[in-house]
């Protein structure tokens, strides 16, 4: 039989905007929510496996259990039914979740995404929610290497690494300094951590120095298409603009939450309710094209809009890119072309192949300019000058940039292309 867990929690004051001070509570209704959890893989649950069903409240007194039910499963197998039902205030200005899992032991191994509830609605049946591998969805510390990027997580002994859809299980090793897991039975594949950086070797190649990815955090932007929409998180609040202007809404921002390599932002009103996940993943403009560091996918009331976030300079500034083609030519052995931005200036600067150089830069929605360049004026042999002068045109057409899947910033525009890499020398 079903062991249910009810957990009723009162109202804090602070979300009982409009209340006067004597000692009336605010009217309450109640929410039932049912629906099954279920996942298409052929995969049997271990018959000791427990589900959970959470709802769960968000408001500017933090994050709430509303209702729990624990179902132990006891060999019983996929779709799991379920039903919830809570008390809820109409009209407070708070935020509903409910999310599944099936746990063994105290491990989590299935999950569900959380899902944005609609509390006005009385009942709801959401269907059927796909359990999700925890590996996808709520696993591990993100780390950025280079072009690449994995998750990282250890519980005592044992450890795991994520990487392209791999998944490595190690076992903690002997290290001077830092924390060193191992893969089982492969000594070249391990993860070396020291701090916020990371060491990791996969199958004997060394990807470059991981660095942790911090979360986004407000001031942050976001946008998309198709309707237009953005959302800007500042000063304790979301602003959001829908249907290319027609709709404005500012909603008090909640509890923020960070798993594996997404951020998820909750806000809402009386009226309005929001949910923001943020995953640190490139992400292009439908309809310009221009590259920025964040995939977003926004909740707000009844709709789920797909956009970009963060800032574009985030993903050139930062380091030195060191240029190895110009228009499909290549570049002269042994020469260096670099281009290094600086946000605050508005210049960019760096060795032409000869000279060094800097010149203005400007970003907007659509792209990417170069103007003003000047160098210094150092004679050198023939070729690299004009190679110089090839990289100056190129650089003053230049309109338009990207990242591409190997890391590459590409630089195009109307006199040709040039293609250039993060320097990967070590420091001097």
């Amino acid at each position: 039989m079903n062991t249910v867990r009810i957990a009723m929690l009162a109202l804090g004051l602070l979300a009982l905007a409009g209340c006067q001070a004597t000692g009336d509570t605010m009217p309450t209704e109640s929410l039932r929510v049912q629906g099954a959890l279920t996942y298409p893989e052929r995969i049997a649950l271990p018959p000791d496996s427990v589900a959970t069903v959470e709802l769960r409240r968000f408001d500017a007194t933090g994050e709430h259990v509303e209702a729990a039910l624990d179902i132990p499963l006891q060999g019983r197998q996929v779709p799991i039914p379920f039903q919830v039902e809570a008390s809820v205030a109409p009209g407070a200005a708070a935020a509903y979740e409910l999310r599944g899992s099936v746990t063994l032991g105290e491990n989590a191994f299935r999950i569900t995404r959380p899902l944005l509830l609609d509390p006005s609605a009385g009942v709801l049946d959401l269907g059927m929610l796909r359990l999700l591998p925890v590996d996808e969805v709520a696993f591990g510390t993100h780390f950025l290497c280079g072009a690449e990027d994995l998750l990282f997580g250890a519980a005592g002994e044992t450890g795991r690494m994520v990487l392209n859809g791999q998944v490595f299980d190690l076992v903690r090793a002997p290290a001077a300094s830092g924390v060193l897991y191992r893969a089982l039975g492969q000594e070249t594949t391990f993860f070396h951590g020291k701090g916020k950086e990371a060491l990791v070797e996969i199958e004997g190649r060394r990807l470059p120095t991981c660095h942790q990815a911090e979360p986004p955090a407000p001031p942050f932007r976001a946008r998309g298409q198709e309707p237009g929409w953005n959302v800007t998180l500042a000063d304790g609040r979301a602003e959001v603009v829908l249907d290319y202007g027609q709709q404005r809404v500012s909603l008090p921002l909640f509890a923020t939450s960070s798993e594996g390599r997404v951020t998820r932002f909750r806000a809402a009103d009386g009226t309005h309710r929001m949910a923001m996940d943020v995953a640190r993943r490139q992400c292009n403009d439908s309809m310009s094209g221009m590259p920025y560091p964040y995939v977003v996918a926004l909740e707000f009331d009844d709709r789920v809009l797909a956009g970009c976030g963060g800032e574009a300079i985030d993903l050139l500034a930062g380091r030195e890119w060191v240029v190895e083609d110009l228009d499909g030519g290549g570049i002269i052995d042994r020469s260096r072309i670099t281009i290094e931005f600086e946000p605050d200036t508005g210049r960019v600067f760096g060795r032409g192949s000869c000279n060094r150089y800097n010149a203005g830069f400007s970003l907007t929605g659509e792209g990417i300019s170069f103007s003003g360049a000047a160098a210094t004026m150092m004679a050198c042999p023939e070729a690299l000058m004009d190679q110089e002068q090839k990289f100056f045109r190129l650089l003053a057409g230049v309109n338009r940039f990207d990242i591409d899947a190997t890391g590459a910033l590409r630089l195009s525009g109307t006199a040709g292309t040039m293609k250039a890499y993060p320097d990967t020398r070590p420091s001097e």
